[in-house]
Formats: structure tokens, sequence, C-alpha cells
């Protein structure tokens, strides 16, 4: 209420002084062919308003306040987009490699973009949970285009180690340091998702591809569901201390 009525003060009284005052400044005859004398006194108290210090304060503490909320707040909008996609692409490693590594890269420039020293210094480590990602997931499609491996497709079994980056990378990106407790509550339903995935692919018929994806997947949640038990624990002796 409040600024409503400072607002219709200033629109009655004061903006209409103002607009005096500069077509008094602006006459050729300095005020004479209109106006007899200066405007009086609302201009005086809003130009005498404006170079107070409590408007230069309020000024200097809203453009601070506005320039901290870019630069944080949108750093970690992003941070949190790529966050979900890494968790919702994990529903299929396969298919959702996409959006697992366009997720990492996310959060890796989200966190370079951060301001915040305790969120940048994780940038490093970031960085590397998108690299491993992509050099996984590009060996990934590269094998894939020239038919797989194991089986028919005349490659050795041995090719596979390439996409183990992709999966520790995942991993590495779900229960490293820095993320938030609803990123490891995920992260270990991701995890016991992957053991429910390692169970179905060795129901097939066994085939030696068959037991990698399926020892590789397990390893992959087995080692998510245990850092993420490991932070949540950190987070609990953090929580307890004094």
């Amino acid at each position: 209420m409040f600024h409503f009525n400072l607002s219709v003060d200033f629109i009655q009284n004061i903006l209409p002084e103002l607009f005096a005052y500069l077509e008094w400044k602006s006459s050729p005859n300095n005020g004479r062919s209109h106006f007899s004398r200066p405007p009086i006194e609302p201009v005086h108290v809003a130009i005498d308003f404006i170079n107070s210090e409590i408007f230069k304060t309020g000024c200097i503490l809203w453009l601070s306040m506005r320039t901290i909320w870019h630069r944080n707040v949108w750093p970690r909008a992003i941070v949190i987009i790529g966050n979900i996609a890494m968790l919702l692409g994990a529903l299929d490693p396969l298919e959702g490699s996409v959006a697992i590594l366009i997720g990492s890269a996310f959060v890796a420039l989200g966190t370079f973009l951060d301001q915040n020293p305790d969120q940048h210094r994780f940038c490093g480590y970031r960085s590397l949970v998108l690299v491993l990602i992509a050099t996984g997931v590009g060996a990934m499609w590269t094998l894939s285009d020239f038919g797989g491996i194991g089986g028919g497709s005349g490659h050795s079994m041995w090719w596979g180690l390439l996409i183990l980056p992709y999966l520790v990378g995942w991993s590495m990106g779900i229960w490293g340091p820095g993320n938030p407790r609803w990123v490891l509550l995920l992260g270990i339903v991701n995890g016991l998702w992957f053991l429910t995935l390692c169970g179905m692919v060795l129901s097939r018929p066994t085939r030696p591809a068959s037991i990698w994806v399926g020892f590789s997947i397990s390893t992959a949640g087995l080692a998510t569901i245990f850092g993420c038990l490991h932070r949540l624990r950190h987070f609990h002796s953090l929580a307890a201390k004094p």
C-alpha cells in the first residue's frame, strides 16, 4: 500500500513539476515566457532524493543482488538440468547415452560458469566425468556402426573395454563431490535398476557378450550404490558436528 500511494503521489504531483522544470530550463527566456519562477518544492524533493545517499545505496544493492542472482541461479539451474538428464538417461544406458552425454556437458558447463568458489572447485572433476563419458559413448557409437563386438561381428570382445569409460564416468558423475542429496538418492535407485538390467541380460541365452555386458552393468550399479551411500554418510557426519 505504501508503494502504491508513493507511485500515485509521484504521478500526480512530482512528475508534472519535473516536466515544468525541464520546460523552464529549456525555454529561451529562461522561464520568463511561461514560467516566472522555477518549479516548486516537489521536484526539488525528487531531485534531492535521487541525489541522496539512500537512493544511491539502494541502486547499488539492487544491481548487486541482480548480478549475484544471474551469476549463481542460472549456472545452478544448468547443473540441475544436467543431473536430471544423467539420471533419466540411465534408465536405458544404450538409447539414453545421448541424454547422459548432454547432461554431463551441462553439469560441467554450469559448474564452470558458477562464481561460487564452493562449486567452482569441482570444475576439474566434472570435466573429467565429461571426458570419460564422451570417450565411452563415442567408442560405443563407433563399434555399433561397425557391427558391434563378439558373436558374428568379427570383432574381439576386448574392444568392449573402450566402452568402460562411459559407465565409469556416469557413475562418478552421480556420486561425485558437490552433488545434492536428491541426486545421491536417485542415484541409488539407478544403481538398483542397473542390477535389474543385469538380471534381464543374463536371463537370455548365455553368450560371451551377454556375460560381459551383465558384469559391466552390475559393477557400475554396485559402484554407484556404494558411492552414493558413502556421500550420504558424509552428509550425516557433517550435520552431526556441533
